[in-house]
């Protein structure tokens, strides 16, 4: 009998052990000889949640570049335009949170209540309200100021404080594996002196109608990038043990203190929007919002744009959420996500290339010939 009951019990540690079948390399799967189909299935299923994962943030990364461009005060559009688009960009802000806020809401009306941590819920709403401050500051001030390169690239600059977390606390397996935190800190950090660089000799040598204000736009952008870097200190600080047990005790009423987080988050957004452009600026001209008429062809711009970068942002996160559940996040999640921005920058230039002949106030024989405006 005792034989029996060992054998019931390693039979089923067997079965639990490899119970994914999406799990690429599981564990005990020196025990078992797959078929190639099967296998063949794994990493098909895998690389289209990564191509999808992909597109996605192809899509929602240019659409988020192309309004902040038409939002631009630098731009060729008239005020009224200006500002449409500026609000097309509070609204991608807005929806994510929104989207998490029904969420939220739905899991607390139909699940047991647990009473929050009021220490605990007040240390994470103050972390997600310093993220959504960075946010809202890069996106809606500083973005607009700079062109449309300089966004591609500062908008990947978001990992200072994960990288010097993982140096502080060294979570790597292998030792040698603390030179990619290091690197990225190190190549990140050069990145934000050339882009000091760049813009002084912009203004040195008056490039771009620049002034002297845009040095202000730099070290906001900078600290901006540093405060949205805040969003990934969970993974890191699950090292040490005092956070593993408020982790622990987060699961319990997370959905609440993500609804509340969602509502101060909105909040900020709305604030930085409205102190900088009605209060600082005074550029709000609300009758301008009244579109009508020939306004027509502007609306269905910004809507499209603001679609496009909304539901493709919740695209991205959704099939990164697939690619964790099939156990690819490597090769389904993390790489695609790597590749965005050097996909958006080959993109654009294809667009440059093949269109820069079409545009209105140029005039030119070949795309390598002479440029005049006319």
């Amino acid at each position: 009998m005792e034989e029996l009951r060992y054998r019931g019990k390693k039979r089923e540690g067997r079965h639990r052990d490899t119970w994914d079948p999406f799990q690429l390399n599981p564990v005990g799967a020196e025990k078992e000889e797959k078929q190639r189909c099967f296998l063949v299935a794994q990493y098909l299923v895998a690389v289209i949640v990564g191509v999808a994962v992909l597109v996605s943030a192809v899509v929602a990364k240019g659409s988020l570049l192309v309004l902040s461009t038409l939002a631009s005060p630098k731009s060729w559009r008239d005020s009224q335009e200006q500002q449409f688009y500026m609000l097309m960009l509070v609204f991608c802000l807005v929806f994510p949170n929104f989207l998490v806020f029904l969420k939220s809401l739905w899991h607390c009306a139909f699940r047991k209540f647990v009473v929050p941590n009021m220490k605990t819920m007040g240390f994470i709403c103050a972390i997600e309200c310093l993220v959504s401050l960075g946010t809202s500051v890069l996106v809606l001030i500083v973005m607009p100021q700079f062109d449309i390169l300089t966004n591609l690239f500062i908008s990947g600059g978001v990992c200072i404080v994960s990288a010097v977390l993982q140096i502080l606390y060294r979570l790597q397996r292998e030792s040698w594996k603390i030179l990619f935190p290091i690197c990225s800190l190190l190549l990140t950090s050069a990145g934000y002196c050339l882009l000091g660089m760049d813009y002084y000799v912009r203004e040195s040598s008056k490039v771009d109608r620049q002034s002297k204000d845009c040095f202000y736009y730099v070290g906001v952008g900078i600290f901006s990038s540093l405060l949205i870097s805040f969003c990934w200190w969970e993974n890191t600080m699950q090292a040490k043990n005092r956070m593993q047990k408020t982790l622990s005790e987060l699961e319990s009423f997370k959905d609440f203190v993500f609804l509340i987080s969602s509502i101060l988050r909105v909040l900020i957004i709305g604030a930085v929007y409205l102190i900088y452009y009605a209060a600082i600026q005074k550029s709000i001209k609300w009758s301008d919002f009244n579109l009508a008429g020939k306004e027509q062809e502007l609306l269905q711009i910004g809507l499209v744009l603001l679609f496009l970068q909304a539901f493709c942002s919740a695209a991205c996160h959704w099939f990164g959420v697939v690619a964790c559940k099939i156990h690819a996040v490597r090769m389904s999640f993390a790489l695609p996500l790597c590749c965005t921005g050097p996909t958006v920058l080959c993109l654009g230039m294809v667009l440059f290339l093949t269109q820069a002949k079409y545009l209105e106030h140029t005039k030119s024989a070949s795309i390598l010939g002479k440029v005049t405006f006319r």
